[in-house]
C-alpha cells in the first residue's frame, strides 16, 4: 500500500503488484458514493487532480495499514476500486 498525505490530514491508499503490474487498485472513503469534487497534490513536482472520493482521514487509513500487516494482504475494511 501507499500513501500520499494532503493537508487536513487526508490521503489515499493505493494497491499494486510488486512488480508494478495492474490491476491498480484505490481505497474509496465511505461517503464517497457520487464525489466528484477533486483536490490537487505533487507529483513529479507536477500538481495532479485527485477525485475527493478517494481521499480517506489519517486515522482510517491507519487501521488499513495495520489490517493489511496483519493479515498479510489488501486490507478487507475498505472498499477499493480499479483505476
Amino acid at each position: 500500500m501507499h500513501q500520499l498525505i494532503f493537508e487536513d490530514f487526508q490521503e489515499l491508499g493505493t494497491w499494486s503488484a510488486s512488480d508494478g503490474a495492474p490491476p491498480y487498485l484505490m481505497a474509496v472513503a465511505e461517503n464517497a458514493l457520487h464525489r466528484q469534487d477533486v483536490i490537487e497534490f505533487l507529483a513529479g513536482n507536477t500538481p495532479t487532480p485527485i477525485l475527493l472520493r478517494y481521499c480517506l482521514p489519517l486515522d482510517r487509513i491507519e487501521k488499513i495499514a495495520v489490517d493489511s500487516l496483519e493479515n498479510g494482504d489488501r486490507s478487507t475494511v475498505v472498499a477499493r476500486e480499479e483505476i
